[in-house]
């Protein structure tokens, strides 16, 4: 009887110990969880589960607590399954990054010049911070955009190898050249008897050797190389046309450059009806400082007279409207004047020096000789455009009035000194063209 009663009580035990069995405990960690694609991960599972087996990306398992492994790039999950002696099993997961940043960058940029570097992330770690190094120090940063990509600016003078950094992911590093400047121009007035020459300068300084080159009738003259500036004087005995040639050997890292100029020595003199490159010349030059023309062409018209005058008037020479040596050499240093009072848009007239300057953003845009009282008597101050007529009005052609009967307007006559009967003469020509640019309102200050 007893016997029985212990059989008994064997299996009766036996379902309850399966009822408090419990699932096992599984931890999973992985090494590296990120880095850069492909990334070899080691994982491992530990826990009191009595065996493992891993489900991995694409499909794939294995078994045991450790599995190493590669990942391509991109964000991954991966699972280890841990099972008890009876069966119960236990789930865990971990995530695995693997980083694939790729960097591209101009071939080569212009010194100085903003480029872009440009790349992309991938997973797309949206707002992640990505750092530019060059030759090991940390120089631009960006963040990752919602697509993954990135945009850095760079402004590089000397060449260099680019990487970016996220994290401790760095990219293919990027060679980047530099595309050097060189500048080319001539020197002093080339007129007969003075002192010119060509100029190049290189920018950098390290770019490279400039070799330059000065041809007459497609003959070499002679040439010079050097670094950073190179002066080579021309010859101005007589009149001759020069054809210059710069040309940049460079240094590793830099990229070939070269400029050409075409330029010739001339008698300094010119008349009504000069035609020719000198003429051309002396308007190109002219423009490039304000000075009001029709046109830029290669004849010596009305409107090169006007212009002539105004800079002898702006920098003191004699008063003729001819370009001579005197002004041919003044003319090759000088830059373009500076307005004498403050402010955005007006027009300056200067009864001294007998010139209108019109000034835009502080800037002067125009420029004219002028003619004013011959009694003094044009007003001085600051005054304001009230009344514009198109056409003539009486004798006045497109007249600009700005105090009472006083008016900026065209005229045929306009000396080289004060002459009208109050008004600030402009020649004829010109009127149409300042009255179109000032309307009601405009600024007129009239100054000694």
């Amino acid at each position: 009887m007893r016997r029985v009663l212990a059989v008994a009580v064997v299996f009766a035990a036996m379902p309850l110990q399966a009822a408090f069995a419990a699932a096992p405990s599984v931890a999973v960690t992985a090494s590296p969880a990120v880095g850069a694609a492909p990334l070899t991960t080691t994982l491992t599972a530990s826990g009191d589960a009595a065996s493992y087996r891993w489900e991995l990306p694409g499909g794939a398992g294995a078994a045991g607590p450790n599995v190493t492994t590669s990942f391509p790039a991109g964000r991954w999950t991966v699972a280890a399954i841990g099972t008890s002696a009876t069966g119960e099993e236990t789930r865990s997961t971990i995530a695995v990054t693997s980083v694939a940043l790729t960097l591209r960058a101009p071939a080569a940029i212009p010194t100085g010049q903003r480029a872009w570097l440009t790349g992309r992330v991938v997973p797309r770690l949206a707002g992640s911070q990505v750092k530019v190094a060059r030759a090991g120090r940390i120089t631009a940063h960006g963040r990752v955009k919602r697509n993954g990509s990135f945009r850095i600016a760079i402004r590089p003078r000397t060449p260099a190898a680019y990487k970016v950094l996220l994290g401790n992911v760095a990219s293919a590093t990027v060679p980047v050249a530099i595309r050097p400047s060189v500048d080319l121009k001539v020197a002093g007035a080339p007129v007969v008897g003075s002192r010119v020459a060509a100029v190049a300068t290189v920018d950098p300084i390290g770019a490279g050797r400039v070799t330059v080159s000065v041809y007459r009738r497609g003959k070499l003259v002679h040439f010079a190389t050097g670094r950073a500036v190179v002066r080579l004087p021309l010859g101005t005995t007589r009149t001759a046309a020069y054809r210059v040639v710069a040309k940049l050997t460079p240094e590793a890292g830099y990229q070939p450059a070269s400029r050409l100029l075409d330029t010739a020595v001339r008698q300094p003199d010119l008349r009504l009806g000069s035609r020719g490159p000198a003429v051309l010349d002396l308007a190109r030059r002219l423009d490039e400082q304000a000075y009001a023309l029709q046109q830029v062409d290669d004849l010596f018209s009305d409107d090169d007279f006007d212009a002539v005058l105004a800079f002898q008037k702006v920098h003191d020479l004699p008063r003729t409207g001819l370009p001579d040596s005197r002004f041919w050499q003044v003319l090759a240093t000088s830059t373009r004047p500076t307005p004498a009072f403050g402010g955005s848009d007006h027009i300056e007239v200067d009864k001294t020096k007998q010139v209108l300057f019109l000034v835009r953003d502080g800037k002067v845009v125009l420029i004219t000789h002028v003619s004013t009282g011959a009694t003094g008597n044009t007003p001085v101050g600051t005054f304001h455009v009230y009344r514009k007529v198109v056409g003539f009005d009486w004798v006045l052609y497109y007249p600009m009035y700005f105090l009472r009967g006083f008016a900026i307007h065209g005229y045929p006559d306009v000396p080289a000194y004060p002459a009208s009967h109050g008004c600030v003469r402009i020649p004829m020509w010109l009127a149409p063209h300042l009255f179109s640019l000032n309307g009601y309102g405009t600024t007129v200050i009239v100054h000694y």
